[in-house]
């Protein structure tokens, strides 16, 4: 009877699982879930490199501030939101798209440089995804992951991590990639026979998609917007699916398309008076004015400087080893086209994704020309790790052809035929994130790693960390500017530094917000000294550039500062900077009285 009622005895509610006792329903819900996530791996990729991305850009997107240029951004943004026509009424040598764009945003969310940093991140995010989607064309789904986490990582998050015109149009160039990819995929061979010459023989949505956002990426900056459409023209032309008529129509679709954007901002340019300041600042002076006067000091493009993080001996051989990284995939993969040539094999759709691919990162490498510093090509080092990625997953199928696995033993070897190609592109680009996740330049301020914020002086900065030596001395000066003008003030910061005018909340009395040789000319004075002649206070910044004298006003317009010194009279010093009041008349002092 004991016998029968232990064998009666219910069993317990728990079942062996792989670590441990689990109750059923938990095992249950957890082969549900597996089963769920089985069936959806490119989605959960997808959210894994977003994450990913997003925790790295939560690290830096509130360190740091940089007057020039971030400062530039948010000033003339500014202007936009309050009426002002550019060119007309301030220089730029941009097309306005950012300006605009920012400029919307502040409408609804107020001017300050945070909402600037979280239009960066969702910018950021954007780009990832978009160069996650299209890697997926060339590389495996773990390799096409870590190549585009090496944009958040290398590209955005090391320096430039503001509202730059550079990552609006790298969005825009980064998508219109990713049309032209669907349309190589939409072709179809049939309807190519059966069409009638005069009707495209393939999926015109997309072609013309990538043709508008070729146009957009224009809006946003003029040359990565023309030689985006330029090359993925040239792709197309060359590695496009069906006969030369279809690859000729879908080059000049993909450029009709792209004309109506461009055509309409000519139109409201010209209807705001306009259209001729645009032609002087935007297309006259970067082609024949910064060529001579910017870029001749630099030095030779390659190798690109510098090298290093801001702090000396930090890093630097991660540095070297990216700025060496991009020639080995634009080489390979054009080896890898000239075999294709030699062989006369029909191109396949891989091989057309990665010429489209090789054209776009050819575009936005140019764009980093002339000037060759690490900031600039930051721009292009997205689209070079998806090539690189290529590049090294055709190094594993190279040694999976001449079967290394034998070096092992036979074991292993159906994995390695599998995935060898994976494991080597997966354990380089791992390398390249592991060392720039170290190296963020943004993540390494001051000597002891003091942070401090200047919200109490301006209000726009409010969440921004910077380092304590330089938050001091930027909320001494705000702090100065704002003592020394009234609310209503129009002052003068130079040669540069237009942040100023955005945090003390102060308007430019000129129309330039950069003074130096590629945007200043000779011919410029007679305007310039009318305006700084009405000037309640002047921010005058006085060291010499070490490397490009192109900032000191005694060396470079010596007219511009006989002027200054003449009419104003030096009363309060920052560091470097003197800010400058209106001299009385007849004043006596001398320029070594001032300064």
């Amino acid at each position: 009877m004991t016998q029968s009622l232990e064998i009666a005895r219910p069993l317990p509610r728990t079942v062996p699982a792989a670590g441990g006792f689990l109750p059923p329903a938990l095992v249950q819900r957890l082969a549900a879930l597996r089963a769920w996530a089985a069936a959806r791996p490119e989605t959960l990729t997808v959210c894994g490199v977003l994450g990913v991305a997003l925790l790295h850009f939560l690290r830096v997107y509130d360190r740091g501030l940089n007057l020039l240029d971030e400062g530039f951004v948010l000033h003339v943004s500014e202007r936009v939101m309050q009426g002002q026509v550019p060119y007309r009424d301030f220089f730029i040598q941009l097309t306005p798209g950012t300006f605009v764009a920012l400029a919307l945003v502040f409408k609804v969310a107020g001017p300050s440089i945070l909402v600037g940093r979280w239009v960066t991140v969702v910018l950021g995010l954007a780009i990832t995804l978009l160069l996650y989607r299209g890697g997926r064309r060339l590389v495996s789904r773990p390799t096409a992951a870590l190549a585009a986490l090496a944009f958040p990582i290398w590209g955005m998050g090391q320096g430039w991590f503001y509202p730059n015109y550079s990552w609006f149009a790298l969005a825009c160039g980064a998508a219109a990639l990713l049309a032209l990819l669907r349309a190589f995929e939409a072709h179809d061979p049939a309807t190519y026979r059966r069409a009638p010459f005069w009707l495209p023989t393939f999926s015109i949505r997309w072609y013309v998609a990538a043709g508008m956002l070729c146009g957009l990426e224009a809006f946003f900056k003029q040359n990565m917007g023309l030689y985006t459409l330029v090359t993925l023209g040239a792709a197309t032309l060359a590695a496009a699916p069906g006969g030369c008529r279809s690859r000729l129509q879908g080059a000049v679709l993909l450029a009709v398309a792209s004309a109506p954007i461009p055509l309409a901002l000519l139109v409201w340019l010209w209807s705001h008076g306009a259209l001729a300041d645009f032609y002087r600042d935007a297309v006259w002076i970067p082609l024949t004015v910064f060529p001579s006067h910017m870029a001749a000091p630099y030095p030779t493009f390659w190798p690109p400087w510098p090298l290093a993080t801001d702090r000396p001996g930090h890093g630097e051989w991660a540095f070297r080893l990216v700025c060496a990284l991009p020639p080995l995939p634009f080489a390979l993969t054009a080896v890898r086209l000239a075999v294709h040539a030699v062989r006369r094999r029909p191109v396949s759709q891989q091989t057309a994704a990665l010429v489209a691919w090789l054209a776009f990162g050819l575009a936005m490498w140019v764009t980093a020309f002339p000037r060759a510093d690490f900031d600039h090509i930051q721009v292009a080092l997205g689209p070079v790790f998806v090539l690189g990625a290529a590049a090294f997953e055709a190094i594993g199928r190279g040694l999976v052809q001449v079967r290394a696995w034998r070096l092992w033993g036979g074991a292993g070897a159906t994995w390695c035929r599998r995935s060898l190609p994976q494991v080597v592109a997966c354990a380089l680009l791992g390398g390249f994130l592991v060392a720039g996740v170290g190296n963020a330049r943004l993540l390494h301020m001051g000597p002891d790693w003091t942070l401090r914020g200047i919200g109490a002086v301006a209000p726009r900065a409010a969440g921004l960390r910077l380092d304590h030596d330089d938050a001091a001395e930027l909320s001494y000066l705000i702090a100065e500017v704002r003592r020394l003008s009234p609310p209503n003030a129009r002052i003068a910061a130079l040669p540069w530094n237009a942040g100023l005018y955005f945090l003390a909340e102060r308007a430019n009395v000129t129309r330039f917000d950069l003074f130096i040789p590629a945007s200043v000319l000779p011919d410029d004075m007679p305007e310039i000294e009318r305006a700084l002649a009405s000037a309640d206070l002047i921010v005058y910044w006085t060291p010499r550039d070490p490397f490009v004298n192109n900032t000191s006003f005694d060396d470079r317009y010596p007219e511009l500062h006989a002027f200054l010194m003449a009419r104003f009279r030096a009363v309060s010093a920052v560091n470097a900077y003197r800010l400058l009041l209106p001299a009385p008349p007849f004043s006596a002092s001398s320029p070594a009285d001032q300064l």
